[in-house]
């Protein structure tokens, strides 16, 4: 199985991840981590100093070059597979960073982001979203941060309405517009 690499969307978690770590926030998991772009990112600006990071993935290839990649930097067992927030159980985080998969399975299975990853997101490409977002707030602490990204790729109007039930409190960061891939748009 192949393991999803960085994209534009990764990039822009980060993005979110780093404006958010400002605040004191012990605690941090990646989840849907792929190559553990994101924690390898934050950990080499400095930004995750005196911090503990965690990552997951539903591959157990991503995790074992996840844990490859931070070797010395982040504790072998603070690393777990399995799908979603599942391996944390209800251990608690002060920011959360979901990268899993979420894109239409029609779309995914037509672009080569996707290549030899799960992705199981369904035909909306909430199924994964969805499952984090009711299942966050167990793995959240009290003043915890969930980051995840809202793609054009899926139902977006379900997703809020269904953020409006989950976090009553809640905002989108930004809007970011990118061409649709030529892979993608021929089909």
């Amino acid at each position: 199985m192949a393991i999803f690499t960085n994209n534009l969307t990764s990039r822009l978690l980060l993005k979110s991840a780093l404006e958010n770590l400002d605040q004191p926030r012990e605690r941090i998991l990646e989840i849907g981590c792929g190559s553990g772009y994101i924690s390898a990112e934050l950990i080499a600006c400095g930004k995750c100093d005196g911090k503990e990071s965690y990552l997951s993935d539903i591959s157990t290839e991503a995790v074992e070059f996840a844990i490859e990649k931070l070797n010395n930097l982040v504790p072998p067992q603070n690393f777990r597979v399995g799908r979603c927030l599942d391996p944390w159980g209800g251990e608690k985080f002060d920011l959360i960073i979901s990268d899993v998969a979420g894109i239409s399975n029609s779309i995914a299975e037509i672009s080569s982001w996707y290549q030899g990853v799960e992705f199981e997101a369904g035909e909306d490409g909430l199924t994964n979203t969805l499952e984090v977002v009711h299942e966050a707030k167990k793995n959240l602490n009290s003043s915890g941060i969930l980051i995840f990204p809202i793609l054009s790729l899926t139902d977006r109007t379900r997703l809020r309405q269904e953020l409006n039930i989950a976090f009553p409190k809640w905002h989108e960061s930004k809007e970011t517009k990118w061409p649709l891939p030529d892979d993608i748009a021929a089909r």
